[in-house]
Formats: C-alpha cells, sequence, structure tokens
C-alpha cells in the first residue's frame, strides 16, 4: 500500500509529522509512505491515496485524498467569505477531499453538517490523530529536572503568542524551563531559557523532552471546546518523558495518573502548579518514573501512528467504494441502469494521447457507458482505438462531421444528436475522466441537495499543464484578472495544476462568460436536447459555452463537491491556442451567440467590444476548450464604487484629522484662557 503524505511547507511543523509518518511505515510490513508538497510529487510517487495535511491544500490529483483536521472548525472559518461563490476558499478547499480522518467527534459533526448542505456524501472516522512512531522506553533525565516547551510560530508574540502569560510567570520566578523551536520564534525570551532549534526529521525532539525530563503539553481554550490534544501530549510521553497537561478530557480520560495537571485558565495558578511539579519531581524521582513509564505503555497501545496508519488503511478501502471509485453508484429507484453517452471529438491528435482519453471513460466504476467518436477527420488511428475498445463499452460508434469545416460546433451537435443514453457529457480526446466521474455525477442527480429541476450536474475540473508550471505570481495574477479567488491552491510552490472555480456556479459571471464550465466536467439529461437546442449554431468557437446557455434556459446545474475530472493543455503549443484566430472570426461568434439568445431567459451578455483575453482552443472540433473572455464592461460599474468609497474615505479621513486639530486648538485656548484667568 502506498500512502502520500501531501503538504506545501518543507520547513514546517507538517514537515515534522510527515517525517514520523515515513518512519512509522518503514515499520509496517507492504507500506511505502512518500513526503509530498506538490501535486506533481503525488502523481509521480503514484499513491493508493493521500493522507493531506494542510488546512490550505485541496484535493489536486486522480487519487482518493483524505484531511485530517487538527484544529477548531472556527479556523476553516477565519477567511473571509468571497461573494462570489458564498463560502471561504478553505471551505471550499475543504470540500474538495474524499473523506476525513479525527480525532475529535464535534469536528465530525462540524464536516457532516457541511457535507449535508453541499449534497456531498460524507466519510469520516473519528480517534484518528497524527500522533508519532512507537518507541522503546528510556528514562529520561530526572537527575535535573526542568520543563520543555516545543512550539513554532504561533508562539511569537506577533502570531497570537500562546500561553505567553504563563511563559512570562515561569520566566519570571526563574522556574527551570527551556523553550525549543526556532530561533526567531523563542528571541523574546531571556537566553539562557532558550534550548535551541529542533531538526525536523521526526526523531530529534525525543531527545530534547528526554534530557529535560519534563514536557509541557497546554491547549488553548477553543481546542477545549473540540476535546482536541495538542500534539505534544504524543511526543511527550513517546520520549519517556512525564507530562505536564492541563484537565483536557481526553487526557484525562485515556492517560489518567500517569501525567501531572495543572488548570491553565488562570496563568499565575498554572505557573505555580506547573513550579510544584517540578519539584515533585525532582523530590520523587522513582514515582515520577513509574507515571512516566505507564503513559509510554499507553501510547505505544493506543495512539503509536503505526496503528493510526493501519486504521487509515481500512478507512480507504471502505471510502473507495462509498465515493464510486472502485463500485458503481446503485440507482434507488427501481429501475435498469441507464445507459451514458459520453461523446468524443477527434481527429487531429495521436493515437497515444486518444487512448488515455478513451481509457479513462474506460475504467470508470459506472459500466452502462456509450462513446460516440466524433471524427471532424479521417483518421485510421481512432477507427483502430474504436476496434480494440469495443469490448469496454455497451455501445461504440464512430460517427463523421466532415461537413462545416472550420465549425468546431459541428462534430459536437453530430453527437448529441447520435446520443442515446439517458445523460449525456463530453469528454475532449486529450483530457481524462477520474474513475468515480460519472458515478458521482449520477448520485448527485438523484441527491440534488436542496435544487429542484436540476437537469445538469457537473464536477470540480483539475486544470493541468502538460508543458509548463504554474507559478504562484501567474496564479494570483488570474485570481486578479476575475476578480475572485478561483484557484484553491494557497502556497509558493510552482505546480502544472490548479484546482479552479470549485463551488456553486455564479450566474451573473456565467452569462458574461466569466464562468464557465470545462466541457468535460458534467453530465445533462439528454431529454433536455429538443429540436431546437439539437440545431447546428455553426460556431467557430465557444460552442461548448453556448450549448450550456441553450441548457440553463430549461434546468437548474447542480455542482457535485467532488473533483472528477481533468482538463489537459499545453499552454504554448500552437495546436491549442487561438491567438492566431482572426479577431473577426472571435467576434462573428460571439454575435452569433448574444443574437441566437437576445431573447431568451438567460441571455449572453455582450456589448459588441471585443474579448479582452482568451485562450486555450483549438482548430475545429479537436477537443481543446473554449475562448474565455473578460468583459470590463460588466465590472466598470464596480470599479467606480470603488473608486468613489476610496475618495469618500480620503475626504473623512483628511476631515477628521481637521476637526481633530481644531478640537485640539480649541482645548489649548481654553486652558490658556482658564490658567491666564486664575
Amino acid at each position: 500500500m502506498k500512502i502520500a503524505i501531501y503538504h506545501p511547507w518543507p520547513r514546517s511543523a507538517e514537515a515534522e509529522v510527515a517525517k514520523r509518518y515515513v518512519i512509522a511505515g518503514n515499520n509496517l510490513s507492504g507500506v511505502e509512505i512518500r513526503e509530498t508538497h506538490t501535486a506533481d510529487d503525488v502523481n509521480r510517487f503514484q499513491p493508493d491515496f493521500v493522507l493531506s495535511l494542510a488546512v490550505y491544500s485541496p484535493k489536486a490529483f486522480k487519487f482518493p485524498c483524505y484531511h485530517i483536521p487538527n484544529q477548531p472548525f472556527e479556523y476553516y472559518h477565519a477567511e473571509q467569505v468571497d461573494e462570489i461563490y458564498g463560502d471561504s476558499v478553505l471551505i471550499r478547499g475543504l470540500l474538495s477531499h474524499d473523506g476525513y480522518l479525527t480525532l475529535s467527534k464535534k469536528i465530525a459533526h462540524c464536516l457532516s453538517d457541511l457535507c449535508f448542505g453541499a449534497g456531498k456524501t460524507f466519510t469520516c472516522e473519528t480517534g484518528y490523530f497524527n500522533t508519532v512512531q512507537k518507541t522503546k522506553f528510556i528514562e529520561p533525565n530526572f537527575s535535573s529536572p526542568k520543563a520543555a516547551y516545543c512550539g513554532t510560530n504561533w508562539d511569537q508574540p506577533y502570531s497570537g503568542y500562546r500561553f505567553g502569560e504563563i511563559f512570562e510567570e515561569l520566566i519570571r520566578d526563574k522556574t527551570p524551563i527551556k523553550f525549543f523551536g526556532p530561533e526567531k520564534a523563542w528571541q523574546h525570551v531571556p537566553k539562557k531559557f532558550y534550548g535551541g532549534k529542533v531538526p525536523f526529521d521526526g526523531e530529534s525532539i525525543f531527545e530534547s523532552y528526554r534530557k529535560c525530563g519534563i514536557g509541557l503539553a497546554l491547549n488553548k481554550k477553543d481546542f477545549f471546546d473540540y476535546d482536541l490534544p495538542t500534539s505534544r501530549i504524543f511526543e511527550i510521553v513517546a520520549s519517556g518523558a512525564l507530562c505536564i497537561s492541563d484537565r483536557l478530557p481526553f487526557v484525562v480520560d485515556n492517560f489518567g495518573d500517569s501525567v501531572l495537571y495543572v488548570d491553565n485558565n488562570n496563568p499565575e495558578i498554572a505557573a505555580e502548579e506547573i513550579r510544584e511539579h517540578i519539584e515533585w519531581v525532582t523530590n520523587n524521582p522513582e514515582k515520577a518514573l513509574v507515571k512516566a513509564r505507564e503513559a509510554h505503555r499507553i501510547f505505544n497501545e493506543k495512539f503509536a501512528l503505526e496503528n493510526m496508519i493501519l486504521r487509515a488503511i481500512e478507512f480507504h478501502k471502505k471510502t473507495v467504494e462509498k465515493q464510486y471509485f472502485t463500485k458503481p453508484y446503485e440507482f434507488k429507484r427501481e429501475v435498469k441502469k441507464p445507459l451514458v453517452s459520453i461523446i468524443m471529438r477527434a481527429g487531429g491528435r495521436g493515437k497515444d494521447v486518444v487512448r488515455r482519453s478513451i481509457n479513462s471513460i474506460a475504467t470508470q466504476s459506472y459500466d452502462n457507458i456509450e462513446l460516440l467518436l466524433v471524427l471532424y477527420k479521417e483518421n485510421t488511428e481512432v477507427r483502430e482505438l474504436a476496434a480494440e475498445f469495443k469490448g469496454k463499452f455497451t455501445n461504440i460508434k464512430i460517427l463523421e462531421a466532415f461537413e462545416n469545416k472550420g465549425m468546431r460546433s459541428t462534430p459536437m451537435w453530430v453527437g448529441m444528436q447520435n446520443a442515446s443514453g439517458e445523460y449525456f457529457g463530453f469528454l475532449d480526446d486529450d483530457d481524462e475522466y477520474y474513475p468515480n466521474h460519472i458515478s458521482t455525477l449520477l448520485r448527485s442527480f438523484e441527491n440534488p441537495g436542496f435544487k429542484s429541476n436540476v437537469g445538469l450536474v457537473y464536477g470540480g475540473s483539475l486544470d493541468h499543464r502538460k508543458d509548463a508550471l504554474y507559478t504562484p505570481e501567474e496564479r494570483k495574477k488570474i485570481d486578479a484578472q476575475r476578480g475572485v479567488k478561483d484557484i484553491l491552491v494557497h502556497d509558493n510552490n510552482p505546480s502544472s495544476v490548479r484546482l479552479e472555480r470549485f463551488g456553486q456556479m455564479n450566474e451573473r459571471l456565467f452569462l458574461c462568460d466569466r464562468y464557465t464550465l470545462a466541457s468535460n466536467s458534467w453530465l445533462a439529461k439528454t431529454s433536455l436536447l429538443d429540436d431546437n437546442i439539437l440545431q447546428d449554431p455553426l460556431l467557430r468557437t465557444a460552442e461548448d459555452y453556448y450549448i450550456l446557455l441553450c441548457l440553463k434556459q430549461k434546468c437548474n446545474f447542480h455542482f457535485s463537491y467532488e473533483l472528477t475530472n481533468q482538463y489537459n493543455h499545453c499552454f504554448y503549443a500552437t495546436d491549442q491556442s487561438v491567438n492566431d484566430m482572426a479577431e473577426n472570426e472571435i467576434e462573428e461568434s460571439r454575435k452569433r451567440i448574444f443574437e441566437r439568445l437576445r431573447t431568451a431567459p438567460y441571455k449572453f451578455s455582450y456589448h459588441g467590444r471585443p474579448a479582452v483575453c482568451f485562450n486555450n482552443s483549438t482548430n475545429a472540433g479537436d477537443g481543446g476548450s473554449s475562448l474565455q473572455y473578460s468583459f470590463h464592461e460588466q465590472t466598470a460599474w464596480k470599479d467606480s464604487i470603488h473608486k468613489m468609497k476610496k475618495q469618500v474615505r480620503k475626504l473623512i479621513n483628511r476631515q477628521s484629522i481637521i476637526i481633530g486639530l481644531e478640537a485640539a486648538l480649541l482645548l489649548l485656548v481654553t486652558f490658556l484662557l482658564f490658567k491666564h484667568s486664575l
């Protein structure tokens, strides 16, 4: 079993946790664990599943991914809500995962509520925590014991300064204590109390606790609310040192008298109790050793990371079926399993590329699929592939769309006109479905949350650039151009992928083509395709956006909150760019869409101005993505209001300063007059 530990920060506390996983994995037979920092790292490793450690790391790959929330749920609501999506980037990222592993039952309830509102399948295992690997008991130093506290960024005065008042009391009374961690995190304490930096290697931290003999495991109040312990409790008892903890119910229930306790609600009382415990250990080393040994035994038996990994493996085995990676969705209604028609336009790409795309359909967990291969130009290799995959589908057809050369819409419409399934969708001949794509979307048709009249369901789509990396600067630029936080990747690592637009579609942006759906991300009901819609609009580009506009007239769209497909493209390739397409051709398609839907309830917001930006399309019908327009006129009024607000603020600030100066001058004059009168 191959497991990837995913987090974006190589020099962080998460790196320490990842190292522990690697060590614990080496202690288990048949388990290989690797630390990864980008989606590209994960893809190179090809794991069976991924464990995501960081709150800022959404799922960004095809492998099942499980997040491990290790902090109160309010942390996920801390970021500002985006008005476009109605939720924060953190919440949308949290919903991108396939399941959750947590110690706290309260966090599990919060996750259940979140998934309920989104209409997402909830899979969660409680009693799970990022602990440490099994260790042999080594006697700690009780000859001259002192307390050890290990902390990083959150212990700095400008980053929260957790337990700062307690530490100030201990330092003021010259309590024997050492603080370990990055030097900058402890530069505010006297040097004699600083114990040094601890390498993130998964093991050195044990020696730090062991040398001091005693470790402090304190929890903030919000962690008490969730009965969620700090990882220090596990680090300390695994090292063999004696632990001083606050009375978190989890610690009291599981470690009992093997741990010493303090009340950290009052800094003075907590500091005094810590001093008393250190003195007790100094005077009673044998009794302290008994407690430390018992706590170590409890840890190894119940909480060692090897045990957690085995639980994660069992959770994964159940979840891949529940999330339809290996098992198809079974309809609740007593009907024959509906046929799904997948349309693929082909003709211009190599055999291996097209084979990969077809194979991603053939390996779906859902097995009643019709594949319609629509040739926009003759290609014998595609015909050979049809023969190769003949037994993999319920039905496979080769269709020809050689007329209307240069019209990308024609092969798409030929496919729809021949679709015989109850549902239909598209896959470009260089893109991919993840194994649970069709099953997940079919489930959402039967379980659309609180939406009615749902005729189209779509999943999250991963944008994969094959020939270059997206830099953090590029991601920020893309977000700035759209005016929304679309891209759910918050790290400084260049990556070939972007997880964007993961959330319910914003209709206002959709109608001006600033938010559209990837053509391979959705399934729709074939019954929506009436004779009117099935008329080929003869579009050179934006044909996939046009069909969405047509379907929107007749039904609601629903988001599955699952990442189920991948859009592959070469950013610099000439066969995937419309930069050479004549501007009049682009404008012609835009005008045609506007005219065809001029009187429709949902219409394309076209104002006769040329597209400001566009990317990633191909020659007619070869399966590239459509134009992505940015209409500045749509947001000009917002910019004007924003500028007016800034000007008003400036005037208010200036006026406030003037009023303040006048008031101060008036007070001064009054004072001088009063003094003079005396």
